[in-house]
This record gives C-alpha cells, structure tokens and sequence, in this order.
C-alpha cells in the first residue's frame, strides 16, 4: 500500500511539474521573455530527466518511445508534454526544421497516449489536426 501512494504520488508530481512547464511558457507567449523561458524549461527539463527537451526530440522513434515508457509517463502527460513540444514550435519560427521536428514528436506523443490509454479520444484527434495545420 505504501509502495503505491508512493508511486501515485511521484506521477502526480510529473504531471503537475508538466503543467507548470507549459503554463510559464503560455504566460510567456508574445513577449519579449519567451526566449528566456524556453531557455529556463530546457533547464528544468534536463534537471529532471538528465536530457534536454531538444535531445529528446531527437532520439530515434523507438528510444523516444521508450524515454516515455521508462519513466512510467502517463496519458495526460503526454498530452500536457504534447502541448508543450506544440507550444514551443510555434515561438521557433526562426528555424523552422526546429519547429517541424517538435510538432511532428508532439503528434507521436498523442499517438502514444492513444495506445497507453487503449481508447480513442476526440480532443487528442482535434488536437493533432491543430498541430498539423
């Protein structure tokens, strides 16, 4: 039992440290801060998963498949994670292979949350139309 809250606690903790990441960088969108705030994600990120958010998104599909099951990520994590690589992408547009990159990784997150929850959900559909146009 104890083992248990434990590990329910560690997941609620990654999903709120997600959120938080993805509500900086919103509070952040369309100022001249954004820049900083990445820089400052990238950092908590890498802290941590001991690997940047731009290495992740790098890692060849099945290691990328396999960071996520490591550490055990659930469905709304990939979606909060999904979210940000999303958000992320759009204040890259300097370098847009950078930002290609981003939002096709946030696409398979959605993909992979799909086949973790073993369910079929609208919003996630509607969500990587959104990323995609």
């Amino acid at each position: 039992m104890e083992k248990r809250d434990y590990i329910e606690s560690m997941t609620e903790q990654m999903g709120l440290f997600l959120k938080s990441l993805l509500s900086n960088l919103i509070k952040d969108v369309g100022t001249e801060n954004i820049d900083k705030t990445i820089d400052s994600i990238e950092e908590l990120f890498v802290n941590e998963f001991t690997i940047s958010i731009d290495e992740l998104v790098k890692l060849p599909d099945s290691e990328f498949k396999n960071f996520f099951i490591k550490h055990k990520f659930r469905e709304t994590h990939l979606e909060n994670l999904s979210e940000l690589l999303y958000q992320m992408s759009l204040q890259k547009v300097k370098n847009e292979n950078d930002a290609k990159i981003l939002k096709e990784r946030a696409i398979q997150l959605l993909d992979l949350a799909d086949l973790i929850s073993n369910s079929y959900s609208i919003e996630r559909i509607n969500t990587k139309n959104k990323i995609i146009i």
